[in-house]
């Protein structure tokens, strides 16, 4: 088999992990903006993985957060505190002692979301790198079938062999 073709192959398998991600975080999401409870909360703890200059951030703001505990009261009165670690980035959500806005579901308040980094958002994020993922795996590997796609890609070694 030629290098293209198997690397569509991982390119298609990684785009529907991603697919896969993302319709379980668009089901989430959904199910906390039918269900869910509308409430503040106070970050607690954010870890930050880098600071820099991003977007319209002034420099040296923390921008991205891999880890977010806050604390927030469920309509019952009771205090709850929940952390959410994620292995890809969150986006700035506030300093500790910041008031956030926070949707929880009710039957469940482990399962809630900081407002400003919405489930929906994420899924559709994951949706469309899928998406381009199977498009783009695909493309390689019909294109690869016929001879057509040999060459594209390249390692140094080929070259220096």
């Amino acid at each position: 088999m030629q290098r293209e073709f198997l690397i569509g192959i991982a390119l298609v398998l990684a785009a529907l992990v991603a697919l896969s991600s993302a319709v379980g975080e668009f089901r989430t999401g959904i199910s906390l903006i039918r269900d869910g409870i509308s409430t503040t909360g106070v970050v607690v703890d954010v870890i930050y993985r880098k600071r820099g200059y991003s977007g319209g951030t002034w420099p040296g703001k923390r921008v991205v957060a891999t880890s977010l505990t806050v604390e927030f009261r469920t309509e019952d009165g009771k205090l709850h505190r929940f952390s959410q670690a994620r292995t890809g980035p969150v986006l700035w959500v506030g300093d500790p002692g910041q008031k956030v806005a926070i949707r929880y579901r009710p039957s469940d308040p482990s399962v809630f979301e900081v407002r400003a980094v919405t489930r929906t958002d994420r899924a559709f994020i994951l949706f469309v790198f899928g998406l381009l993922g199977v498009v783009g795996g695909g493309a390689l590997m019909f294109f690869s079938s016929g001879g057509r796609a040999q060459g594209i890609i390249t390692l140094e070694r080929d070259y220096y062999g």
